[in-house]
């Protein structure tokens, strides 16, 4: 039996986008092969169908396996396409077919999304990520995400549930408002985002969390183009980006590859000032408008 190893020891959101690839793997060996992936976020492939056994990347013997997909640096070296086919064309040498994300979620996990949103009981709800990121041109400030969640208080009639780490943001005092900070696991709040009328957020993992369900996302976007980042579902699952009109937008991509570290070409962040909240509070509400509206039978 052939034993193959893909190997990606990226964030959280890098790993996550291995998943078609690990699947067109396990599709193109059949029952001839294994696989193991090596990452240190090993609960992105729990129950997954194609994989043998997660391992990790400190303690990789690349003797033991017949074939290694090394994926790390891939997209660093190709930040002017897609993660996902920078990836595949690194494996396959083409892009994939099927580019969609995926996760296996547990028998128990609709009991601990039931336990997470009792606050809300059968309401409708939307997702949030108020994230905190080390990157000035991904870190909106508290001010901004305070107009956003104001504007949904004052025009949207469900819930707003905040997810992220213990690290990220959060604002409190409404009873509309629930937090699930740092409260749950990777496969329950990926369920919790796939119940949600739309998803509110920016690039980085919880983008791709989404990108796994159905859910309609509106995701700001600034140093990286959407583009190269946005989720691959096919047509029926909606998303729209929100992007500065600055002409520097998507500057990541003009940085000698690899491109591992980032800093404002400009120096301010400029493009982080540029993202309309209003914009972003108008598209969610308008998905929720068209989830709400009756469909033509």
């Amino acid at each position: 039996m052939t034993r193959i190893c893909l190997k990606r020891t990226g964030a959280l959101g890098d790993v996550l986008m291995t998943t078609p690839v690990v699947r067109a793997i396990g599709q193109a060996q059949g029952a001839e092969a294994q696989i193991f992936v090596a990452t240190r976020f090993p609960e992105v492939f729990e129950r997954s169908p194609w994989v043998t056994a997660c391992l990790s990347p400190a303690k990789l013997d690349v003797t033991y396996f017949d074939k290694l997909y090394d994926l790390d640096d891939v997209y660093e070296c190709s930040p002017r396409e897609h993660v996902i086919d920078a990836y595949a064309k690194s494996v396959f040498g083409q892009p994939l077919a099927d580019r969609r994300m995926e996760l296996f979620a547990g028998a128990d996990c609709d009991e601990q999304v039931r336990y997470l949103l009792r606050m809300s009981g059968d309401c409708p709800y939307v997702v949030i990520h108020i994230k905190r990121h080390p990157w000035p041109s991904r870190n909106f400030p508290q001010n901004f995400w305070l107009s956003v969640i104001s504007r949904l208080l004052s025009a949207y009639d469900g819930f707003i549930v905040q997810i992220g780490d213990a690290g990220d943001g959060f604002l409190e005092g409404h009873p509309r408002l629930i937090s699930l900070l740092d409260q749950a696991g990777l496969h329950a709040v990926t369920r919790v985002i796939g119940g949600a009328e739309c998803f509110i957020g920016v690039d980085t993992a919880t983008l791709h969390m989404a990108a796994c369900t159905e859910v309609p996302i509106v995701c700001a976007f600034t140093c990286v183009r959407h583009e190269y980042r946005q989720p691959l579902r096919g047509d029926g699952a909606l998303f729209v980006p929100v992007f500065p009109a600055i002409s520097c937008y998507g500057c990541h991509a003009d940085y000698p590859p690899p491109v591992r570290e980032y800093s404002c070409m400009r120096g301010d962040a400029a493009c982080v000032r540029e993202v309309s909240a209003d914009q972003i509070v108008a598209e969610a509400l308008d998905i929720v408008r068209l989830r709400r509206s009756p469909q033509p039978s």
